[in-house]
C-alpha cells in the first residue's frame, strides 16, 4: 500500500446540532491537514462536512481544499434522517464541482423508515 486516504466516517459530525457539527468539523480538518501535510506521500485526506448548514459545509469543503489541502470530503447516507439527494445540499456539491473534489458517500446505518 502507497498511500492511505483518511477521513471521518459514521458516526461523523452529522450526529451534532449544526453549530457543533460545524465546529468539529474544522476542528478535524485542521488536525487532518496536519498529519496529510506532515506525510504528503503517505497519507492523502478527505474533509468532514457537517451537512446540518449546507451553506457552511460548502465553504468547509472549499476551505479544506483550498486552505488545508485536503482532497475532497467525505459524507455519511443522511443527516439527522435526511439524504444528500436533497435540493438544499446542491450548494455542497455544485461546490464540490467548482473545485473539481470528489465527495465520498460512506455507508451509513439505514434509518429505520
Amino acid at each position: 500500500m502507497d498511500v492511505q486516504v483518511l477521513s471521518l466516517v459514521s458516526p461523523g459530525v452529522q450526529v451534532f446540532d449544526a453549530t457543533s457539527g460545524t465546529r468539529m468539523a474544522r476542528k478535524f480538518n485542521n488536525e487532518l491537514s496536519k498529519v496529510v501535510n506532515e506525510h504528503p506521500t503517505r497519507f492523502a485526506g478527505l474533509a468532514s462536512l457537517a451537512l446540518q448548514n449546507p451553506n457552511e459545509a460548502a465553504d468547509e469543503l472549499e476551505r479544506s481544499v483550498k486552505e488545508l489541502g485536503l482532497k475532497g470530503a467525505c459524507i455519511c447516507t443522511h443527516t439527522k434522517g435526511e439524504y444528500p439527494d436533497d435540493k438544499k445540499y446542491r450548494v455542497i456539491f455544485q461546490r464540490a464541482h467548482q473545485l473539481d473534489a470528489p465527495i465520498y458517500l460512506h455507508p451509513e446505518v439505514p434509518l429505520p423508515a
